[in-house]
């Protein structure tokens, strides 16, 4: 059985329970996320950033943001690009971190 849920489904369900904001890219909301449950091997609806899914909710926490932080620009600036070609369909950041301006630039763009 597929389910979907979209980006705008996702925070509204989920805002008041992990204190979400919306920091940018509004107008992806319509974007939706699908799971088959008929397929037992298939990766979790949530990715991490060493491990990136396609059209799944991508989670940045300290290390991440650490990681790209420590990376000269432009290799900053392309393991930005990769996250964002993998296409997920929401990049949420944990714990109330800032979005690294290329991070932000890219999404938003998306």
């Amino acid at each position: 059985m597929n389910r979907r849920i979209t980006v705008n489904e996702i925070f509204a369900r989920m805002q008041e329970r992990l204190d979400l904001t919306w920091e940018m890219g509004s107008k992806g909301g319509n974007r939706a996320v699908e799971s088959d449950e008929a397929t037992p091997s298939r990766p979790s609806l949530v990715g991490f950033l060493s491990l990136i899914h396609p059209d799944r909710i991508q989670v940045l926490g300290a290390e991440e943001i650490s990681y790209l932080d420590g990376l000269e620009a432009r290799k900053n600036w392309e393991a930005v690009a990769e996250i964002i070609a993998q296409t997920p369909v929401l990049c949420l950041m944990a714990n109330k971190l800032a979005v690294p301006n290329d991070l932000g630039q890219v999404c938003e763009d998306a």
